[in-house]
């Protein structure tokens, strides 16, 4: 009779382990809304664990197509790692994101290409223009589960750079 039941039940899981691997990629708008809020992707195919968004955006601002891809091994110590390629325009480049139980946020292995303007937006001085090109690379960064950045190792490279103030704001 145990044999039975241990029979059923590794079939019950693979049976959802199949379905897990079979969830498609629009699922994913859905999950990420309530945990990154200022996040949308539009134009999503593929599955949950492979993917591609044609437009992403953040806070209304136009980020460009990305793919990611699920790194499973993690998912079974509960901690998510997220491997993603910004194929732009306008941000381009790669990084991994790991999220562990606790919240705490790692970003880790990123090099991103972004336009000077894009910065406007986490500067928000309306009177400021910025232009230009900007190559970030973050080997490791923390973010707590507040939101905090608590930990950066990076560097910044500001290409054909300049700054402007606008008189009449």
């Amino acid at each position: 009779m145990r044999r039975r039941w241990l029979a059923a039940a590794v079939v019950v899981a693979a049976l959802l382990l199949a379905l897990a691997i079979q969830l498609p990629a629009s699922l994913a708008p859905r999950l990420l809304s309530s945990q990154v809020p200022p996040l949308a992707l539009s134009g999503v195919s593929g599955s949950l664990w492979q993917g591609r968004a044609v437009q992403t955006s953040w806070d209304r601002w136009p980020a460009g197509a990305v793919r990611w891809r699920v790194a499973i091994p993690p998912l079974l110590a509960l901690r998510t790692r997220l491997e993603l390629e910004l194929e732009g325009p306008p941000l381009r480049g790669q990084l991994v994101l790991q999220r562990n139980l606790d919240g705490t946020l790692f970003v880790s292995g990123a090099q991103i290409t972004l336009p000077a303007l894009w910065l406007q937006q986490i500067i928000n001085q309306p009177a400021l223009r910025l232009a230009g090109t900007v190559d970030l690379k973050i080997d490791r960064a923390m973010v707590d589960s507040e939101g905090w950045l608590v930990a950066l190792d990076g560097s910044a490279r500001w290409r054909d750079a300049v700054v402007s103030v606008d008189q009449r704001s």
